[in-house]
């Protein structure tokens, strides 16, 4: 197995501003596993979609047209059955009034069923490639009770049986007051990935945008700033800042290191419709794309991040999960195509 994710499959109810004019979108797959595992089929073609490792939590409410569409990516799913009359888990997604302003929240409907260490089947436990998105105290418990069972498979013994694990610290735990248990979770794991936002959040700075774009110096001095400590030990991780419209910012350290920007591949939102999910589906991606690579250090980032913006780009040009069509074309479209057309703008 090359991929398991740790995210969850949600089922999310989508409420519009009143602005909009727009009805309820009603249960919507969603939640951080779906789009981390869209991420690494959109780069595995079958049979390579075997090699793809997540789970599903089927409520006794779960809509068959999803469970077909799910079955229809050809991935190694553990659909788990459901226990006493269980749910499946649903999120609203909406907006409420906070300080007089309309912001964007989120909350559980029914109860939600993370996906641990224990939940996976030995397939999964033995899979090249990790993606988690949570806490640092999760993140160090996965990673602690994963090591303990590849160790007992015969894994991690020597660097080729080394899992690649990329952290997705949760937006929500993003702050100042939890740098330093982040750094100390960092040491577990080869990439993390905030973005932009999260980052400033992190690191206590307000300028990583700046005259409505990007600043791009902040978020290279942020990704650095973040190893702190780590950044002249061993074991200190890539940093991969995810950027929105302006694609990723990577930051290798050590003696195979450097930096880059690597570009979006929408120009401009004339085609997002709906970017939620867009950032699980570049990390399910990377840890594919890293995996199965035979290059290393910058290149290896480089090359990894190109084919993970790619495929972000289908996770947002609509609401939901782009349409899978015959000839391996999603929403129409090659992955491999616009692949090319990155590659073509890093000449």
């Amino acid at each position: 197995m090359d991929f398991c994710t740790f995210g969850m499959f949600i089922l999310d109810d989508i409420y519009y501003p009143p602005s909009s004019n727009l009805p309820p979108s009603k249960s919507v797959v969603g939640g951080a596993g779906s789009y981390a595992a869209l991420g690494a089929r959109l780069l595995s073609p079958p049979p390579l979609s075997k090699q793809i490792g997540w789970v599903v939590d089927l409520g006794i409410d779960f809509p068959d047209e999803v469970l077909a569409e799910i079955k229809g990516w050809e991935t190694s799913v553990l659909l788990r059955d459901p226990v006493d009359g269980r749910k499946t888990t649903r999120g609203w997604n909406g907006y409420e009034t906070v300080g007089g302003e309309r912001v964007k929240a989120f909350k559980y409907l029914t109860e939600k069923k993370r996906v641990g260490v224990e939940d996976l089947p030995e397939a999964f436990v033995t899979s090249k490639g990790f993606h988690m998105v949570c806490s640092a105290h999760r993140c160090k418990t996965i990673v602690n009770g994963l090591m303990e069972k590849r160790l007992k498979a015969g894994l991690e013994s020597s660097s080729d049986s080394k899992a690649l694990m990329v952290w997705e610290p949760i937006p929500d735990l993003c702050n100042a007051e939890e740098l330093e248990s982040i750094q100390d979770a960092m040491i577990g794991v080869d990439v993390i990935s905030p973005n932009h936002l999260e980052l400033g959040n992190l690191l206590g700075r307000d300028d990583m945008v700046e005259n409505g774009n990007v600043n791009e110096r902040a978020v290279q001095e942020g990704a650095k700033d973040l190893l702190g400590r780590l950044r002249s030990r061993d074991e200190c991780p890539t940093v991969i800042v995810r950027a929105g419209a302006r694609g990723c910012f990577a930051f290798v350290p050590g003696r195979e290191g450097g930096q880059m920007w690597i570009p979006a591949y929408h120009h401009d939102s004339s085609r997002v419709i709906d970017p939620t999910g867009g950032g699980n589906c570049f990390l399910g991606a990377l840890v594919v794309a890293m995996v199965r690579s035979e290059s290393t250090g910058m290149s290896r980032i480089i090359s990894a991040s190109v084919q993970a913006s790619v495929a972000a780009s289908f996770a947002i040009e609509q609401i939901g999960l782009p349409k899978l069509g015959t000839g391996e074309l999603w929403n129409g479209e090659s992955v491999a195509q616009r692949w090319r057309e990155v590659e073509d703008r890093l000449v």
